[in-house]
């Protein structure tokens, strides 16, 4: 029986884990260490649509949430430019897609590949010109945030929930088979249990083996700088990915500055250079706030004896479609599941929990590794990777799904980031399906199928709602929140 947690690592990782905890287990004890001499990375940050389970599974208020973190809608990423021809695409999970996507891919294909394009502009013209149907908050599932804003917001609902927030430093880890004391610079701890979310320093669970599984030789991205930019009056709902020579340019609007970074991969550019290739994208000279090194990968054995690593210390693929906290957030929700069955002297529960969670980082890696599979060529780094190694299920299915639309079976897990739609948007955004094939295997679908899903998108597009801009969307619920308080 697990009486008492310890999570070090205050970073978005650690605090979600201890609020779900919370929430899952009244009353357990949990203490949480972090250290005040470790930076985060802090250049805004976007949500996958699991934000909104883990506001829900913790009851936090959605309005509580976005007033007190600088928020942002994001309605999706929009991808500019990554086939080299100057177009864009639009990869979105929508509110209406979500409540069809078990059952098939019926709403996804009408939005895709039917033939009434008027439809389909007027959908992405709707989301890439910022707009919001009311009330909005009911119709979103994700969002982009201030990242020191969040932690604070996150730190206070910690300490209201009974979570013992301590600021120290690990020094050492003392660990005999199983983690047996935290030593601090002002004290020593003991637990049960030992969640690491210290990051890449994965400063507990390397102490009782890490399992690290490399996947650099299917994802070469290696590099990042990050820097702010100033908000300009027409800021997007939606995160912004551009390619450029040598990899591409994220651009996150939270409500007071933009977020941006250049990853990259330095096999084809120095520093330097994509410091200057960048500032020339942006027209201005930028505010370099961060530089840093990475590598793709994940644990195999995330959970060991009695020490579960989240968040970057489990896994890190890259920054692209946002995986990190959706990731961490469904480590957590697994993880509750688990614990009531846990026996320090069995390997079984931790074996099905590593299991499913290999998968869940493989899938990331799957689908990130996806996207760079473009008709590119303009560059070194973009010929290469017309070369870069498939993973074993991109191998086994990329030719496949040219003509075969992706089906809900060929990814039902309960905990894995990404699904068949997911794949259809971006394998349509780069042009790769033969559009024609997955015509053809939409007629042969059920008439009430197809149906169901005119029906559910003609609702969705003659909405008796106001439609507001970004700006009016945020403040009306700005002017909601004050008004219930």
């Amino acid at each position: 029986m697990i009486n008492n947690v310890t999570i070090v690592g205050g970073g978005t990782a650690g605090l979600t884990t201890a609020l779900i905890l919370r929430a899952a287990y009244p009353d357990m004890q949990i203490q949480l260490i972090r250290s005040d001499t470790i930076d985060i990375v802090g250049v805004g940050e976007g949500t996958t649509e699991h934000w909104r389970d883990f506001l829900e599974f913790v009851k936090i208020n959605p309005a509580d949430f976005f007033i007190h973190c600088g928020s942002t809608f994001k309605h999706g990423i929009y991808f500019k430019n990554w086939n080299g021809d100057g177009k864009d695409y639009l990869h979105n999970v929508p509110s209406y897609l979500i409540e069809e996507s078990r059952i098939g891919h019926p709403n996804v294909l009408h939005k895709l590949i039917v033939e009434n394009e008027k439809q389909i502009d007027m959908f992405d013209e709707f989301i890439v010109n910022s707009q919001h149907y009311q009330p909005v908050l009911e119709s979103t599932n994700q969002y982009h945030f201030d990242t020191f804003k969040l932690n604070e917001f996150l730190n206070d609902l910690c300490s209201k929930r009974r979570i013992n927030i301590i600021v120290d430093t690990i020094k050492s880890v003392e660990a005999l088979g199983t983690i047996q004391k935290l030593h601090g610079e002002k004290n020593i701890y003991e637990s049960d249990f030992y969640i690491d979310a210290t990051g890449f320093a994965k400063v507990v669970h390397s102490k009782v083996g890490s399992d690290w599984k490399d996947c650099t030789e299917y994802l070469p991205m290696n590099s990042a700088i990050t820097f702010p930019t100033k908000l300009d009056d027409k800021f997007p709902a939606y995160t912004a990915a551009t390619a450029l020579s040598s990899g591409w340019v994220w651009q996150i609007p939270t409500q007071e500055r933009y977020g941006n970074g250049y990853v990259y991969c330095d096999d084809f550019i120095t520093e330097d250079q994509a410091i200057e290739e960048v500032t020339k994208y942006y027209g201005h000279d930028l505010d370099i706030r961060k530089k840093f090194k990475f590598g793709a990968g994940y644990l195999r054995n995330v959970w060991n004896k009695n020490c579960l690593a989240v968040g970057l210390s489990a896994s890190f693929i890259e920054p692209l479609e946002a995986t990190n906290i959706g990731t961490a957030i469904q480590q957590a929700l697994a993880f509750v599941n688990h614990l009531g069955l846990y026996d320090p002297n069995r390997d079984v529960v931790q074996d099905s929990y590593n299991k499913k969670f290999e998968k869940v980082f493989q899938n990331t890696v799957d689908f990130v590794q996806l996207h760079y599979f473009t008709k590119r060529k303009d560059s070194e780094f973009w010929k290469n990777s017309h070369n870069i190694k498939k993973t074993d299920f991109n191998e086994a299915t990329l030719e496949l799904y040219k003509k075969q639309i992706p089906l809900w079976t060929d990814f039902a897990h309960p905990y894995v980031l990404f699904n068949n739609f997911n794949w259809i948007m971006v394998l349509t955004g780069l042009g790769i399906i033969d559009r024609q094939s997955y015509l053809d295997q939409w007629e042969q679908l059920p008439y009430e199928t197809k149906t169901e899903a005119d029906i559910k998108l003609d609702v969705y597009y003659s909405r008796e709602a106001a439609v507001l801009g970004h700006w009016e969307a945020i403040n009306y619920i700005k002017e909601i929140h004050n008004g219930a308080n």
